[in-house]
């Protein structure tokens, strides 16, 4: 058997690198496996959802107000439903933990949803600007 300059065995010095080695590129395999796995079906699913009702959010933001103005509202009543929302999402913002804690997390995403969804369809629906207002504080 040979030994180095330590008076240890060489062999046991190469077994013990390459172990090292080893152990070096499976804790480099681990920290990249978390990146693989956050692409999950549920991940993507819930991503194209977010995208979906921000893109619609921000599409009646922008657009909720022009279309009013089509509908013959004066300016002021442009304006107010143009800000109304953000007074009621803040008011919304409130009760927004209670209700998470009392439904869940699944339960409050299908529900803002559905909510979402019915209200943006009632802008079209009804086009009456004093109901639109109304409709405006619940999206």
């Amino acid at each position: 058997m040979a030994r180095n300059s330590d008076g240890k065995n060489e062999a046991a010095g190469k077994a013990g690198a390459e172990g090292a080695a080893a152990a070096g590129a499976a804790t480099a395999a681990k920290a990249r496996e978390p990146l693989g796995e956050i692409f999950t079906r549920d991940f993507l699913l819930i991503a194209t959802i977010n995208l979906a009702m921000f893109f619609a959010f921000q599409m009646t933001t922008i657009g909720l107000p022009i279309y009013v103005a089509s509908l013959g509202a004066s300016t002021r009543l442009v304006g107010l439903v143009a800000t109304v929302m953000a007074g009621s999402a803040t008011v919304a913002r409130i009760f927004a933990g209670p209700m998470l804690d009392r439904f869940g997390r699944s339960g409050m995403l299908i529900g803002g949803i559905a909510l979402s969804a019915v209200t943006i369809a009632a802008y079209a629906i009804v086009p009456v600007v004093g109901v639109i207002l109304g409709i405006r504080l619940l999206h």
